[in-house]
């Protein structure tokens, strides 16, 4: 299988995308919102995790020491904003807070409009929007609690 990297001409790479599109459009609209998975590692190991299960495809050819470079993930960034997408949400193959760059991509995030998540099922996380609005989610498999803080 060919790997394509990261690159303003991917959708190139779907004529058949690019076909759907109506041709007498003038504006490509962009996604409201965007989910990125900043890194595979992950130190939970959740019993019911997609990415960790032996039968599943989602983490068959998976490299769980792999994470997006911060220069990439700061180009993604330019990119969304530059797009005009309203949201990311960082979740992931791996859990979000273990990726290494994620202070420096919320502070980058936080000079945008454009609104953000992040969060991993196993423990509390803390959900910030460039709002300035901090939520406390926790989740697990049998409860679901939330907390706002001004």
């Amino acid at each position: 299988m060919k790997k394509l990297k990261y690159s303003r001409l991917k959708i190139f790479h779907y004529k058949e995308k690019l076909d759907s599109i109506p041709k007498d459009k003038k504006t490509i609209l962009p996604p409201l919102q965007i989910r990125i998975k900043p890194t595979n590692v992950c130190k939970h190991n959740c019993w019911y995790c997609a990415y960790r299960a032996d039968n599943l495809q989602l983490g068959k050819d998976m490299i769980v020491k792999d994470y997006i470079p911060k220069e990439k993930m700061i180009e993604i960034i330019d990119d969304c904003a530059d797009m005009g997408v309203k949201s990311i949400t960082f979740s992931g193959g791996g859990d979000p807070f273990h990726y290494p760059y994620l202070l420096d991509t919320i502070k980058k995030l936080s000079k945008t409009s454009i609104k953000f998540a992040s969060f991993c099922l196993k423990i509390p996380s803390i959900v910030q929007y460039s709002t300035g609005i901090n939520f406390l989610i926790s989740l697990s498999l049998s409860t679901i609690s939330f907390r706002a803080e001004l």
